[in-house]
């Protein structure tokens, strides 16, 4: 998913939408960390069970309008490819 906002935290309606998902249905899930370049994780990258990914630049550096909180109980867990990248479209 590359959805989310900065609401402070996880609501539980979409907490418990997870969580059923991941336990009950081996759904892998993971979301956008965010794209205003501070150390906050958007939602639902900062809900449990979910991977947050952040994005790297064309030099393998964090892109500068990335979340990027390594270490953080919230934090991005890993971070991909997400600047100049080449894509297929619908003409």
């Amino acid at each position: 998913m590359s959805l989310g906002g900065n609401i402070g935290s996880c609501p539980t309606y979409l907490q418990d939408a997870i969580d059923h998902a991941v336990r009950n249905r081996g759904v892998f899930v993971a979301a956008a960390a965010g794209n205003s370049g501070d150390a906050s994780v958007s939602y639902p990258a900062g809900c449990a069970n979910v991977v947050s990914v952040g994005a790297t630049d064309n030099l393998d550096a964090i892109a500068d309008f990335s979340q990027h909180s390594p270490g953080a109980a919230d934090g991005v867990d890993l971070v991909a490819p997400g600047v100049s990248i080449a894509s297929t479209c619908a003409t």
